[in-house]
């Protein structure tokens, strides 16, 4: 169950679920059979589904070319190096959030360091569009203001992430000079919904 699915559903519509990649650390005790990377495609299809069975309709980048991009890796006609750079992926990943009504980062390990989870924080900001944030860890949904005051330390990490590469120039719209400048601006552009107290009843000590 996802805690919370109301503040989607008063949205309605397309979310476009951002994860961690190539920066994501694998939970202790998982298998090194897998890489890293295998293990973030696995985790955020298992959030993507507990999403879908909840009523939301997200779509997953990773989830959606994590495989395309080992087929591609064979290829000896592909640049590897751009093959896995974000100056491939994120053009692509741009088209597909640019045409959702909302966007949820997946708070899964390393979100806060993800340059490309900042970007697309930014963009998707600037457009005016709400993005909420997902703890995996408690099943739950949070408005931007809730996830400021609970998770301060790796918000505002991730906030400075996103001022610090606010116009990569591979992209076809950049970021605005003023945004991600600061928690408020951000909070200002982006909040909507924030009295929204969510669907369901978590669990004990989760808040709604």
């Amino acid at each position: 169950m996802i805690y919370g699915v109301n503040k989607i559903s008063a949205i309605g519509g397309v979310g476009y679920l951002a994860s961690p990649y190539s920066k994501f650390v694998p939970r202790e005790g998982c298998s090194d059979i897998y890489s890293s990377y295998d293990w973030a495609s696995h985790d955020i299809e298992k959030i993507a589904g507990d999403m879908l069975i909840s009523g939301m309709v997200v779509i997953s980048p990773i989830a959606s070319s994590h495989h395309i991009e080992k087929h591609l890796a064979k290829n000896p006609n592909v640049d590897q190096g751009y093959l896995k750079s974000h100056a491939f992926w994120m053009p692509i990943d741009e088209r597909i959030y640019d045409r959702c009504e909302y966007a949820v980062i997946a708070m899964m390990d390393s979100w806060e360091v993800s340059t490309g989870m900042a970007i697309e924080f930014g963009q998707i900001t600037a457009s005016g569009k709400q993005v909420m944030f997902f703890d995996p860890l408690n099943s739950t949904l949070y408005n931007i203001t809730e996830t400021e005051k609970k998770y301060p330390e790796k918000f505002t990490a991730f906030l400075m992430l996103a001022a610090q590469n606010v116009k990569p120039d591979y992209l076809r719209s950049s970021l605005p000079d003023q945004i991600a400048k600061t928690h408020t601006t951000i909070t200002m552009i982006a909040k909507s919904g924030e009295d929204d107290k969510g669907g369901g009843t978590p669990p004990a000590g989760v808040p709604a």
